[in-house]
């Protein structure tokens, strides 16, 4: 009889090790990133021209944003791709466009937390008119027990001039 009980604890020691091993793992939850419409695109001009089309010195939108993220007990950390499409337009004097981008952390409440500014220049090589620029970001935020990456957004979109934004709310 010990020895069956033996044989029985065995068993059923090694099926609740086999059962843990295929217990749902803990995904971590990252924050989710939004491109508002207005910001998302930018239209740049020569400078006091009245903002006609043969005025469009460049034309830059957000092609996606995509990263992954990782948690800690003290910190969620984001890192993302940003990837813009730019157009060279019938203005342009120079091979290049430089602008740039913002990245805002916010509660669900979208109360800005943290809110950075970050250089983006893409190149017009060659005879090229219309190039891909991608830029690499790390986001880290700092997170208390009840908070998790499902606790924030992050917005991302273009630092633009009021004509810039005037411009892209008026033609969305």
């Amino acid at each position: 009889m010990a020895i069956l009980l033996r044989f029985v604890g065995l068993g059923l020691l090694i099926f609740l090790t086999a059962c843990e091993a295929f217990a749902p793992q803990t995904v971590p939850t990252c924050p989710r990133v939004r491109v508002p419409a207005d910001v998302g695109t930018m239209t740049r001009f020569v400078p006091q021209t009245d903002l006609d089309i043969t005025d469009v010195t460049a034309e830059v939108e957000y092609v996606s944003v995509r990263g992954e993220c990782s948690v800690s007990d003290e910190e969620v950390e984001v890192a993302a791709l940003v990837e813009v499409a730019a157009k060279r337009g019938p203005a342009a004097t120079q091979d290049f466009v430089e602008f740039e981008i913002f990245v805002a952390i916010t509660d669900l409440d979208r109360n800005v937390l943290v809110r950075r500014s970050l250089p983006f220049r893409v190149e017009f090589s060659g005879n090229r008119s219309a190039v891909r620029g991608i830029q690499r970001l790390v986001i880290t935020i700092p997170k208390t027990p009840d908070l998790d990456g499902n606790s924030f957004f992050i917005f991302s979109g273009f630092v633009l001039t009021e004509e810039e934004l005037r411009y892209n709310r008026a033609i969305n």
